[in-house]
């Protein structure tokens, strides 16, 4: 042990050139680093006015078989201009389109819209003015 301390001593400025070297890369590092921010909004599909139970079942079957046409729309220029354009965001529906991951979970009435952005407040954002 009293090696130990005996090195430290003699090595001193070499120790601290070390620690100091190791804390700027890391910082320098970590600044260079992008965190992608991902915010999900869900939409529900429903029958309106259905009078009788065998009319909430074709409508509800109706939903469902729509459901995966919706989730390719999402994904289109005449979902995602408007979007643009209301948040007034520096992208085109294109690279918008390549940040979003849409889900609809099978045999349901459910949309999942996933937005992914460096800022967890604009993907919130968009995620809802899609839906």
């Amino acid at each position: 042990m009293e090696s130990v301390w005996n090195l430290a001593r003699a090595r001193w400025l070499l120790l601290i050139a070390g620690v100091l070297l190791g804390a700027i890369g890391g910082a320098v590092y970590s600044g260079t680093i992008t965190v992608d921010h991902r915010s999900t909004a869900v939409v529900y599909f429903a029958v309106d006015r259905a009078k009788t139970a065998s009319d909430y079942t074709a409508g509800s079957s109706f939903a469902q078989s729509v459901m995966p046409s919706f989730a390719q729309i999402v994904k289109s220029p005449i979902v995602l201009d408007p979007v643009i354009e209301e948040l007034d965001l520096q992208t085109t529906a294109r690279n918008l389109a390549g940040r979003i991951q849409v889900d609809v979970p099978s045999n349901t009435t459910v949309m999942n819209v996933t937005v992914t952005d460096t800022s967890s407040l604009r993907a919130a954002m968009t995620a809802n003015t899609v839906i």
